[in-house]
């Protein structure tokens, strides 16, 4: 297994880092509670901790001994007076169906310990080959979509707002559209919660929201008159950023 605790770079951030060391300390001390003394609990380093369990028997068994794990750190840690809530992601893979090789098994269960992060956090998760090809597959659309950035393969499509008494165009609503080169049109389902995931929503929001700007004084110099133009998928820490500058 590969645990991993959610969101521990806040701990670090907003208490300090002593303050993560102390939890790191705590939480390996709960881990070690909740296995056999034949099992192994290490740390990988940062946050991340790797439990060997041998011959646990039936996947259940390795399943019920992860959910101690999450059981077990859902209760909040007294450290110097304050109490502190986390949670862990969990991923579980199994020698010798998974592989027989130590280092595929380790990214075998990084793999499935991210696919936990990735539905929500705070859960446990087996690795699969359909979890690994979904893996993989995202991390190629992450670097295909930071190119896609660099390269501005982004266009708003607008959607006019018409007032159907007098057939006045009222406003536009700004659709983001991503065209790569080879692939066409992407799915906006699939960028938009990457883009947040990975924070750079906040560079493709700047860079629509400036872009609407720019189309909206070309339409005017053409002697259209002013329209609002409403961007929906903008998160508003990147509106009020953009606004003050």
């Amino acid at each position: 297994m590969l645990l991993d605790i959610d969101r521990f770079k806040e701990v670090n951030d907003s208490l300090g880092h002593h303050i993560g060391d102390q939890l790191l300390v705590e939480v390996a001390g709960r881990l070690v509670g909740c296995v056999r003394e034949s099992d192994t609990v290490a740390r990988m380093g940062g946050d991340e901790f790797l439990i060997i369990l041998p011959e646990v028997g039936r996947a259940e068994n390795a399943a019920h001994v992860a959910q101690k794990f999450l059981d077990s750190l859902a209760q909040p840690f007294d450290l110097e007076g304050q109490d502190v809530f986390i949670s862990a992601s969990v991923g579980i893979t199994i020698y010798p169906s998974d592989s027989r090789e130590v280092h595929m098994l380790v990214k075998h269960a990084d793999t499935a310990m991210y696919h936990a992060k990735a539905q929500g956090k705070n859960n446990f998760k087996f690795f699969t080959e359909d979890i690994n090809k979904s893996t993989i597959e995202r991390f190629r659309l992450e670097s295909r979509f930071r190119r896609a950035l660099e390269k501005l393969e982004f266009q708003l499509n607008y959607q006019p707002k018409v007032d159907f008494r007098s057939g006045r165009i009222t406003g536009m609503e700004a659709l983001l559209r991503w065209y790569h080169p080879e692939q066409g049109s992407v799915n906006p389902a699939l960028f938009i919660p990457l883009a947040e995931e990975t924070g750079l929503v906040i560079q493709l929001s700047e860079w629509a929201l400036k872009e609407a700007c720019r189309q909206n004084k070309e339409w005017q110099n053409e002697g259209l008159p002013p329209l609002r133009v409403s961007l929906t998928f903008l998160p508003s820490i990147s509106i009020r950023r953009t606004c003050r500058t």
